[in-house]
């Protein structure tokens, strides 16, 4: 048997279909542009979520060091920190898109008094959005001058969590 009769015999045993793409590129679909393809609830669900894993995921590199980064995990840290502040623009938008979308939705119906109004500027999540933005850079600056804050970070963004699932209702 020749080798060319091996790949001749080899493509004839596999389907005529488009390959499907690999799962990792399945799983990062939803993080590429969520906003355009899902409902506007949804996105923001799902940018919240995204948004409570990265400061779960920061807090525990700063409390444990799992990756044995040493100081370096700081620096890493206070990037990310910065990254996370791009995000809480993605949760704006999404409310945003989500109030004008269906003003009667699950996450607009739990939201506290004045979280969603007609007037973008006024509403209260428009505030805290700009608050958790201050906050996390101001944080990332304290940790850049002094890297033996990083347990009172850990703990600042443990809280930031917790205020956060119940602020924004998720």
């Amino acid at each position: 048997m020749t080798l060319f009769s091996k790949l001749t015999k080899s493509q004839e045993e596999r389907p005529l279909q488009p390959e499907s793409p690999p799962i990792k590129y399945k799983l990062a679909m939803p993080y590429i542009e969520p906003i355009k393809r899902m409902r506007w609830q949804d996105a923001y669900g799902h940018e919240c979520r995204i948004f409570k894993h990265e400061l779960s995921e920061l807090s525990r590199t700063l409390r444990y060091d799992p990756k044995q980064l040493g100081f370096d995990r700081i620096d890493i840290v206070c990037k990310r920190l910065m990254a996370l502040s791009f995000q809480i623009q993605r949760v704006l938008e999404a409310a945003n898109g989500m109030f004008e979308e269906n003003a009667d939705s699950n996450y607009v119906r739990r939201a506290p008094p004045g979280w969603f109004v007609d007037r973008v500027e006024d509403a209260e999540i428009e505030i805290q959005c700009s608050i958790l933005e201050y906050n996390l850079c101001k944080k990332a600056e304290q940790l850049r001058e002094d890297h033996s804050m990083d347990l009172m970070v850990a703990a600042y963004l443990e809280t930031m969590m917790e205020d956060f699932e119940k602020d924004f209702g998720v």
